[in-house]
């Protein structure tokens, strides 16, 4: 009888065979510029805007966590949490102020995060996601990682895609929304300090995720125009893992951020009556 570490271990190699094809990374930008012929619009910053930005970042300092505003043991945070990202790590890398303690809360979500969204078989064209198929392999075998395993094996369920048979094909981990998008309101409230300079409570932010996304789709073409109604638009990526879209307005705005190259966040700041 299979043990539970074994099943889990079973989906991460199951994963890592898919068979590898062409892979063209389509981000937040390339799926709005997709959006121009179906009532979308072009994102395209000018050159003084994104000199702009590029100021307000390096004009950003802080000497407290900007998420429980401690002066206190300090550290630093990165925006993706670099456990997502390919190694070596890439030379972009994001980081915010954080004390030692919200650092380390994050750390069980992080590490959910990117079990689940590398083992699933839609990341199987993104490098980074396949990088870190070893490293997930390896964190599931250490002993301390039994409560864990447990965990992922209790959510488990038969793959409703049924063989010749007329048997499910496998087993799917179903994934924890909730878990992954803490990860995804830590990543907005640390990408509007860097864009806009200011720390944010996680009260006014609110996320959301989908996956899959494309430019044609419903959902999609609601988000764009949702989008556009604000007038000041930022853009970044880490590495090949990770990108986003922010537009952003007065107290209020949209971050639209891709991981993977099929997992999206949509997230909104709404600090509008809330004093500073």
């Amino acid at each position: 009888m299979t043990t539970t570490r074994e099943r889990c271990l079973a989906l991460v190699d199951c994963r890592s065979r898919v068979e590898q094809g062409a892979s063209g990374r389509l981000g937040p930008k390339d799926i709005m510029r997709g959006l121009s012929g179906t009532g979308g619009f072009s994102i395209s910053a000018s050159a003084a805007s994104r000199d702009k930005a590029a100021k307000r970042k390096q004009d950003v300092r802080t000497e407290r966590c900007i998420y429980c505003g401690s002066e206190r043991d300090l550290t630093v945070d990165h925006v993706p949490p670099k456990l997502l990202l390919m190694r070596p790590h890439p030379e972009n890398l994001i980081t915010v102020p954080a004390c030692r303690t919200c650092n380390q809360s994050f750390q069980k979500d992080d590490e959910y995060t990117r079990t689940l969204l590398s083992v699933d078989v839609r990341a199987s064209r993104n490098s980074a996601a396949r990088s870190n198929l070893p490293a997930v392999s390896r964190s599931l075998q250490r002993p301390d990682a039994r409560g864990f395993v447990e965990y992922l094996a209790s959510q488990t369920t038969q793959s409703t895609v049924l063989g010749p048979d007329g048997s499910p094909i496998g087993q799917v981990i179903e994934l924890d929304k909730s878990r992954v998008n803490r990860t995804g309101q830590r990543i907005v409230r640390a990408l509007h300090f860097v864009e806009v300079g200011t720390p944010l409570a996680d009260s006014v932010v609110r996320v959301g995720s989908n996956m899959g996304l494309r430019a044609t789709d419903a959902d999609t073409i609601t988000i764009a125009r949702a989008l556009k109604t604000l007038p000041d638009w930022r853009d970044g990526s880490v590495g090949t893992a990770f990108s986003y879209v922010a537009a952003i307005g007065p107290g209020f705005s949209f971050w639209f951020m891709l991981l993977y190259d099929f997992f999206f966040w949509l997230g909104t700041v709404d600090s509008r009556g809330v004093k500073a």
